[in-house]
C-alpha cells in the first residue's frame, strides 16, 4: 500500500509541474547554471548507475528568462530518462549552444540502445510508459514546459547507439513569441 501511496504522490507532483508558473517566478537565470544544478541532483543516481556526466558549453551563453523549478524539472526528466536508458552505465553528454536565432540549444546525448522507431510519436503521451515502474508523465511535463517556453524538443535516435534530445528554448520569452508569430 505504501509504494502505491508513494507512486500516486509522484503522479500528483508531475501533475502540478504542469500548473503555469506565475510572472514573478519569472528570472534571468544562468543556463549553464541551471543545468550544473540539475547535475548535482542526479550525480548519486548516476554514481549508482555507473554514470558520467559530460558538460560541454559551447562559447558564451546569454542569460535566459525562465522559472528555475520548472527548467530544474525538465532536465530532471531528461537526465533520468537518459541514466535509465544505459543500464549498463555510459556516458551521458550535456552540450549548451547559443543559437543565432537568440535560442539556446540543450543537448542530451546518451548511450543507451535507443529508442525504437514506432515509439518515438508515443513518447509525451500520457501515462504511456516502457517502464515498469514509470508513470508516463515525465516526458508529458517536459513536453507541455517546453510549449509553454515557445521552444521546441527533437528527438533524435541511432538504434544500439543512443538518444540525442534537443531542447531548444527561447533566450527571452518575447523572442519565443516573435518566433511563433513567423510560422
Amino acid at each position: 500500500m505504501m509504494s502505491e501511496l508513494n507512486r500516486i504522490d509522484l503522479i500528483l507532483s508531475e501533475l502540478l509541474m504542469l500548473a503555469k508558473p506565475k510572472a514573478s517566478e519569472f528570472a534571468w537565470l544562468n543556463p549553464e547554471l541551471v543545468i550544473r544544478h540539475v547535475l548535482a541532483l542526479l550525480e548519486a543516481q548516476a554514481i549508482l548507475k555507473n554514470v558520467e556526466f559530460l558538460t560541454n558549453v559551447d562559447g558564451s551563453l546569454s542569460g535566459m528568462m525562465g522559472a528555475e523549478n520548472q527548467l530544474k524539472q525538465l532536465f530532471v526528466n531528461l537526465l533520468k530518462n537518459a541514466i535509465e536508458a544505459m543500464p549498463d552505465g555510459g556516458v551521458i553528454t550535456i552540450r549548451l549552444q547559443e543559437q543565432a536565432d537568440k535560442r539556446i540549444c540543450f543537448a542530451i546525448t546518451d548511450q543507451g540502445s535507443g529508442i525504437p522507431q514506432e515509439l518515438i510519436d508515443k513518447i509525451g503521451v500520457p501515462f504511456y510508459t516502457t517502464k515498469d515502474q514509470g508513470s508516463g508523465l515525465g516526458m508529458m511535463v517536459s513536453r507541455k514546459i517546453v510549449e509553454e517556453y515557445k521552444g521546441t524538443l527533437q528527438i533524435e535516435n541511432v538504434m544500439g547507439e543512443g538518444t540525442i534530445v534537443y531542447v531548444r528554448l527561447p533566450i527571452n520569452r518575447e523572442s519565443g513569441e516573435m518566433e511563433e508569430k513567423r510560422k
